[in-house]
């Protein structure tokens, strides 16, 4: 049995499902429906899986330069609860801003010119940002291994086995979407 998705995390391969740039933090602004128009938050915080996930991985589908982000959800006496929607959003952009490890960047190396696309990656990230200096001085993060391809388009499940949580994230790129 198979664990089905929240609608707006699913992947879908027809259509995309909300807008979000995976470069912004998750909030009202940065998450839109597919319209553009503001999406209804109690709907992200309804559970992300059903039946209800406590623990999640997620890897990025071919991406794969480090390890996968494992993450779960608890009450505020520490007990286990089901996964929000929203919290994997979180999750998904907290990770993706951790500053490269020297082993990631080893690992980029493996790959013909790889470095130089992931450096020029950042640079246009950087050039983007209002505080640019500030971002440059924070260096290579996570993001900038998916050369651009910023564009949350869901996630689809990795393993039949519900249990183990294993999703893969699908990304792509977008150069006319207007994210404000």
């Amino acid at each position: 049995p198979s664990s089905r998705l929240h609608p707006l995390l699913q992947y879908n391969r027809q259509f995309v499902a909300l807008l979000w740039d995976l470069s912004e933090e998750p909030n009202l602004q940065s998450v839109r429906a597919l319209d553009g128009s503001a999406l209804d938050w109690r709907y992200l915080s309804t559970p992300a899986t059903d039946p209800q996930c406590k623990f999640m991985r997620i890897q990025c589908l071919g991406f794969n330069f480090w390890y996968p982000l494992e993450f779960n959800s608890q009450d505020k006496s520490g007990r286990p609860t089901a996964i929000p929607a929203f919290n994997v959003l979180v999750a998904v952009y907290d990770h993706l801003q951790t500053p490269l490890t020297p082993a990631e960047y080893e690992r980029l190396g493996t790959i013909p010119g790889l470095r130089d696309e992931v450096a020029r990656a950042f640079y246009r990230r950087c050039s983007r940002r209002p505080l640019a200096r500030l971002e440059h001085t924070q260096g290579l993060k996570r993001i900038d291994c998916l050369l651009g391809n910023t564009v949350f388009l869901g996630l689809t499940q990795e393993s039949p086995d519900p249990v183990s949580g294993f999703w893969q994230l699908r990304v792509g790129y977008s150069n006319h979407w207007t994210w404000k």
